[in-house]
């Protein structure tokens, strides 16, 4: 389970900025989250071999709870499809 324990409010504008986490995977998978506003929210981006114009997965959420099971759901997908 994944628990965020600590989002910006709106007061906090510096925190929430593109590219919030990235983590890089040894068999050239790429999980993204970034920022694109209030607007758009969290986009979550799982990419293979830096091809960010096709990711495997994009998806895209506005709250924190919402965004706390969408990672979790890619990290399973992470683990089921693509560890060896």
């Amino acid at each position: 389970m994944i628990k965020i324990t600590e989002l910006a409010t709106r007061k906090d504008n510096d925190y929430h900025r593109e590219g919030m986490l990235q983590v890089e995977y040894p068999n050239g998978l790429i999980f993204d989250v970034s920022w694109y506003g209030r607007r758009n929210g969290f986009i979550i981006y799982l990419i293979k071999d830096f091809d960010w114009e096709n990711p495997i997965i994009k998806r895209a959420v506005k709250s924190k709870r919402k965004l706390e099971k969408e990672m979790a759901d890619v990290f399973e997908i992470i683990a089921q499809q693509y560890s060896s």
